[in-house]
């Protein structure tokens, strides 16, 4: 029996390939499964929507939200599947081989499997046969090793561009955290954690399920068109309410303490003091978001602004 799976793509700005992935896509072998794009552009060109109705409506849904953000496109998707697993892909990939559906789908045999990441070859990195070295979390919050790996292991994060769950796991868990802002950095740490402890089931990496990453400069979460201080900011948001949030696995000692020596070392960089404020403000940002359970949207649009 071949359980239905929703291959779900979030997508921002990233029109100039995104046909081409979901062709790539839908040469699959795997014969039960749909294709749900979540676009968040705010003017989408028309060619696009031509694109999507050349496709079948019942294997491809092309779904346009006006919100801007990684983990909300990405709840959308979870709340529009049809599948009993949700695949979670970038919009900016070629997969190897038609059996990439295929192979996240075998894993979830085994009971004891809360979701699986599949390898993500990326010619920025090397491939790594390292098991201690594929996709772990250090005690300072920092997720080390990539996604390249050739072995299949246990895994402690996931890899937010090939992951898969079932869907009623992230129901269960509340889904991915809006909280998490910006370019989302982190938000998939953040969720599988939650994920791990609700189920206490594993993460396993299968470097069968792979596809190669074609980094883009335009478009995205990491768009250029964002100033270079605003990402380091969403970034130490992030991390500081993952490591408050996660303080059984994170010691809150030991990241400070690297925090600090990041934003020395941005600062010694830039030849400013200016990352001493603003990086120094982005921990007390993720402090106050933790005590509170959301991110002030006052504060997020007083960065931009002062940021820009």
């Amino acid at each position: 029996m071949n359980p239905f799976i929703s291959v779900i793509i979030p997508t921002y700005k990233r029109h100039h390939i995104l046909p081409d992935t979901v062709r790539y896509l839908l040469d699959q072998d795997y014969p039960n499964y749909e294709i749900i794009v979540v676009d968040q552009t705010e003017e989408v060109p028309d060619s696009i929507e031509v694109f999507f109705d050349t496709l079948d409506a019942e294997r491809v849904r092309y779904i346009h939200i006006n919100e801007i953000g990684l983990p909300n496109a990405r709840n959308v998707g979870i709340r529009e599947a049809r599948g009993d697993i949700v695949l979670f892909l970038d919009d900016d990939i070629v997969p190897f081989g038609r059996s990439l559906v295929e192979y996240h789908v075998e894993n979830y045999s085994d009971p004891d499997i809360v979701g699986v990441v599949g390898r993500v070859d990326d010619p920025r990195t090397k491939a790594e046969n390292d098991p201690k070295k594929i996709l772990k979390l250090s005690m300072w919050g920092i997720a080390t090793g990539g996604c390249n790996g050739t072995i299949r292991t246990k895994i402690d994060v996931t890899c937010g561009g090939n992951m898969s769950f079932r869907k009623s796991d992230c129901i269960e868990a509340g889904l991915f955290d809006r909280c998490i802002i910006g370019s989302a950095e982190g938000e998939d740490t953040e969720f599988c954690l939650r994920l791990r402890k609700k189920s206490h089931k594993s993460l396993i990496f299968d470097p069968r399920a792979a596809l190669r990453h074609y980094p883009r400069f335009s478009g995205g979460c990491e768009s250029r068109s964002i100033h270079p201080l605003q990402r380091h900011l969403w970034r130490f948001h992030n991390m500081t309410l993952i490591c408050l949030r996660n303080k059984d696995i994170v010691n809150p000692v030991l990241f400070l303490i690297a925090r600090l020596v990041s934003i020395i070392r941005i600062s010694l960089k830039s030849r400013s003091i200016r990352p001493l404020f603003w990086l120094g403000y982005a921990i007390y940002f993720g402090y106050s978001t933790y005590r509170k359970g959301e991110a002030d949207k006052g504060v997020i649009a007083y960065a931009r602004s002062r940021l820009r």
